[in-house]
């Protein structure tokens, strides 16, 4: 993408990235509370519930499913009515949900809990809203944007998820839960007025800069308005479904290891809290490659990095499959936190191939195909773990599933700007 127009700095820090900042402590609750932390969860609700790995696997997955149903909707929501309002409300779902987990007693409770109340909150306050903010506030810097938010999901689960084990073996689960609650409500709830749902709320333009910046497509080499795909025109967009593929692919996999990253460290000779301080070494180490593959994306093509990540999480997977001693598990967690450096541009390049306007419902929407696989991923894993007390066949399908993905996104190429009927002919943007 080549960009013309005049960039006028703006005097000061740019507001946009004070709203990046806010998103980003309020996105680490969400990851470090939720996404990461569930693993740390797995093993002492299953044992105190009865259940099997598959059961518990299937409320996370459930919680993903209600998530592919919601994402649309909470992506329309966000596009007509901003992001604050339903950051809000996500943070009081959260928070209310997980302190409700304290009276929990059965199967049912905890898939009413987790897979609805707390989900809902999570995707409404944590994800969607977060993203499309940096989104929409950004354009030229959107990669370094995006990867800002999602670089707090690995440092909310680095600093979190450890926390979490030691709450849980000092006190246990029910203690730990109400306790992630409160501090999802107490830390968000009084960021939320920082928040602005678009530049031009505030009379600035995406960047800070003081004109609009304008995007050179086509062959022509002519300015034209930035691209902004509508909903309907997205979706008739082979690159669109490409995307969804491939990013679905390797949700499958991310899905499968997070949830059972701490039983597998377990299978692999850790202790429960050794684990849990592996998750967050695990995080930590990500964090800086959301950062360097965040800028690496505003300069080159997004889709050859997708692949070179995947590509670096197959070696590690294959690492992990055949070690025989915990070195090698560490080296595996070095590896991976490299590869995983690849999710900001899973967010970005949306808003790359799609535009701003309608970025919330068009991720949305890839949010709900996406959520296919990262339900099936945890599900699977845990069915062959309790049919053969092995995650062997588990991981060969995951590095199967990575190297398809790894594929398919060097064929996601950036669609064809849409074009405008006017009263003087048409237009290409």
């Amino acid at each position: 993408m080549q960009l013309s127009g005049l960039v006028k700095r703006p005097k000061g820090i740019f507001y946009g990235w004070w709203v990046v900042l806010t998103s980003a402590i309020i996105a680490s609750v969400g990851g470090g509370f939720y996404f990461y932390g569930f693993t740390t969860f797995f093993l002492p609700i299953s044992a105190e519930l009865g259940l099997t790995r598959t059961a518990t696997s299937t409320v996370f997955a459930v919680a993903r499913l209600e998530g592919a149903f919601e994402g649309p909707i909470v992506g329309w929501l966000i596009d007509r009515f901003g992001a604050r309002k339903l950051i809000v409300a996500g943070l009081i779902f959260f928070g209310a949900g997980y302190i409700a987990m304290h009276w929990m007693n059965s199967l049912v409770m905890f898939f009413i809990l987790y897979a609805a109340v707390i989900a809902v909150g999570y995707q409404t306050g944590f994800v969607h809203t977060q993203y499309a903010l940096a989104n929409k506030w950004f354009i030229r810097q959107r990669s370094k944007a995006t990867g800002v938010v999602n670089a707090a999901f690995g440092v909310g689960g680095a600093v979190i998820v450890p926390m979490l084990g030691w709450l849980i073996i000092q006190y246990g689960w029910r203690t730990a839960v109400v306790i992630a609650g409160a501090a999802a409500l107490v830390i968000g709830l009084p960021l939320c007025p920082v928040i602005r749902d678009t530049p031009e709320s505030k009379g600035l333009r995406p960047d800070g800069d003081e004109v609009e910046v304008k995007e050179v497509t086509g062959k022509s080499g002519g300015a034209a308005e930035e691209v902004s795909f509508t909903v309907k025109e997205a979706l008739k967009t082979p690159p669109f479904w490409i995307l969804c593929l491939a990013i679905t692919l390797r949700m499958f996999v991310v899905g499968g290891i997070w949830v059972h990253m701490v039983p597998l460290l377990v299978f692999k000779g850790f202790d429960e809290q050794s684990a849990a301080n592996a998750v967050g070494l695990l995080l930590v180490l990500s964090i800086p490659p959301r950062f360097i593959f965040g800028w690496l994306g505003d300069i080159y093509p997004k889709r050859y990095l997708l692949t070179l990540c995947c590509l670096i999480n197959i070696a590690s997977l294959i690492i992990l499959l055949t070690a025989q001693s915990l070195w090698q598990v560490y080296l595996f967690v070095i590896i991976f936190a490299v590869g995983y450096g690849i999710a900001p541009l899973n967010i970005s390049i949306v808003g790359e191939y799609f535009g701003r306007k309608n970025f919330a419902t068009i991720r949305g929407i890839v949010a709900a195909v996406y959520a296919i696989g990262i339900m099936a991923g945890p599900i699977f894993a845990g069915y062959i773990y309790d049919v053969t007390q092995s995650y062997h066949i588990a991981f060969t399908t995951f590095i199967v599933a990575f190297s398809i993905a790894a594929i398919t996104f060097v064929l996601a190429s950036p669609p064809k700007p849409p074009v405008r009927v006017t009263g003087y002919g048409t237009s290409c943007y």
